[in-house]
């Protein structure tokens, strides 16, 4: 049986990876809080060994821009820290293994349709991400998403939709913003095809189409009967001053001819809301 290790087990990710993979695998879980390289590669690069791990998946990350941007520090223990160690564990252990590791669309600078050759962060956020890849460009698969999901310790943007949308509260709905997400489902089918077939390289992984981040509250919230009427539209930039792409989306051509299966807005709807309906 196959052996993966999930660095990062316990957030909404890894969690649900744990669970989807335990069936069909022996999952290993690393959950120590990164503070230095040094104090946790030799723990690492040990484990790894001693488990005779094949695969490596990275859950770890900072996603909270607002404070990306205020704290390198941070950002860079978050995005950088466990792929730079993760690298250096590649270059000199014998044990061979591939790592996994999840970026984000904000390693594009914001024009949409972004191919994988097309980086250009304008925030600390997308540039500690892009760092990580570019670290484990030997013998790694770099998977750039902006999935949506229920939450686990922490709340998700679509936690929010929910929430708000139940309560009825006034809301302010951005119709500049675009993104082209994935949801968990779908995400976790795809790390499995990476697994399955050794895949290597860097790949946008999203929905076949975009949409804006208010259409998205709209039609989820359609979608589960909890329309809210409380909702008012505006621009990103009119109130905001930490700086975002306004085009997150991806162009997914690449992963699609390298046999990934992605939903369309209407698939990835139907997911997530299943998603919030299991589990009340």
């Amino acid at each position: 049986m196959s052996e993966i290790l999930i660095i990062g087990s316990k957030g909404t990710l890894g969690s649900y990876l744990t669970q989807f993979f335990s069936s069909s695998c022996t999952v290993r879980a690393f959950n120590d809080r990164f503070s230095g390289k040094h104090s946790h590669t030799n723990k690492l690069a040990e484990f790894i060994q001693e488990h005779s791990i094949q695969t490596v998946i990275n859950c770890v990350g900072a996603t909270d821009v607002n404070r990306c941007q205020e704290n390198r520090d941070y950002a860079y223990s978050g995005n950088t820290l466990v792929p730079e160690i993760v690298a250096k564990i590649q270059e000199e252990s014998t044990q061979k293994f591939l790592t996994i590791n999840f970026s984000t669309d904000q390693v594009y600078p914001g024009t949409g349709d972004a191919l994988e050759t097309q980086t250009a962060p304008i925030n600390v956020y997308g540039s500690s991400k892009l760092a990580g890849e570019t670290l484990l460009s030997n013998n790694a698969c770099n998977l750039r998403i902006n999935y949506v999901s229920k939450g686990k310790n922490r709340t998700s943007f679509s936690d929010w939709v929910v929430h708000t949308a139940q309560n009825q509260d006034r809301v302010t709905l951005y119709n500049d913003i675009y993104f082209n997400p994935l949801d968990i489902k779908t995400l976790a089918k795809c790390v499995k095809h990476v697994v399955n077939n050794q895949i290597i390289g860097t790949y946008n992984l999203g929905g076949l189409s975009k949409l804006s981040k208010a259409e998205f509250y709209t039609l989820l919230t359609h979608k589960m009967g909890i329309e809210n009427p409380n909702t008012k539209l505006e621009s990103y930039s009119s109130s905001n001053t930490i700086p975002r792409p306004l085009d997150m989306s991806m162009n997914v051509s690449k992963s699609l001819q390298h046999g990934f299966i992605l939903p369309t807005i209407s698939n990835m709807l139907d997911s997530l809301s299943k998603e919030y309906t299991d589990a009340n």
